[in-house]
């Protein structure tokens, strides 16, 4: 299986999206967009065309299912070509020592 990285987020792909999902239609942010990850400081995001696929999720966690060929864009990264599939969505963590959880999902 192939896997993506643009910044913080991963993309593993998958065989196929099985089992019961929340599809999540629309983000209310990014108009036109499919959201898997949104900078809160900048308001940069990790996204592609709302008519190239959709985001479902389990549980914690998600996956891109791409209905065409797209790319995965973000303000300050190269995009990243993607072919129909399934993915999974893995945000990065980091590990700080400081906090009562030691690890947090990584922020732009």
């Amino acid at each position: 299986m192939k896997t993506y990285r643009q910044g913080d987020v991963l993309l593993k792909e998958l065989n196929a999206l099985t089992g019961t999902f929340q599809q999540d239609l629309k983000n209310d942010i990014v108009p036109d967009r499919v959201v898997l990850a949104l900078g809160e400081a900048t308001g940069h995001h990790h996204s592609i065309a709302a008519d190239h696929g959709s985001l479902h999720q389990s549980g914690a966690t998600r996956y891109l299912q791409v209905k065409v060929a797209t790319k995965l864009e973000h303000q300050e990264h190269d995009p990243i070509s993607l072919e129909p599939g399934v993915y999974q969505v893995v945000i990065q963590r980091e590990f700080d020592p400081f906090a009562d959880n030691n690890s947090r999902f990584v922020a732009d």
